[in-house]
């Protein structure tokens, strides 16, 4: 199964100020964050201040798993590279969430992320 890491992007400033992960169908995640932006419902508040059509929604990594790890592991790594407004939050034991912290070591993220682009 294909899974994703995606990122929402300001057209003008080329900042990411979202990044997801879905094992769903892309285009339907992406229509489901700009359907809340758009009616300026989207969990992530500062989102809801653009407009639709000023963002572009891109796929960052494809990878051939649904294995929760290392999806939240890649997600994690490219937040950390790229700085979105939102965090990389797991869902933990009995429901408890608990919120990763970013990496500063830029390297490190990136040679993780192309290790497990390697594997899957």
């Amino acid at each position: 199964m294909v899974s994703y890491i995606y990122g929402i992007v300001h057209r003008e400033t080329g900042k990411y100020l979202y990044i997801g992960q879905t094992t769903r169908p892309i285009k339907a995640r992406q229509a489901e964050h700009f359907k809340k932006i758009e009616a300026h419902k989207h969990k992530i508040k500062q989102l809801n201040t653009y407009k639709v059509e000023d963002l572009n929604f891109e796929v960052l990594c494809k990878v051939e798993t649904e294995n929760s790890l290392v999806l939240a592991t890649l997600e994690n790594f490219y937040n950390s590279l790229l700085h979105p407004y939102n965090r990389c939050v797991v869902s933990g034991f009995r429901g408890q969430s608990v919120t990763l912290k970013r990496e500063d070591n830029v390297d490190l993220c990136e040679e993780i992320i192309d290790v497990i682009k390697k594997y899957y």
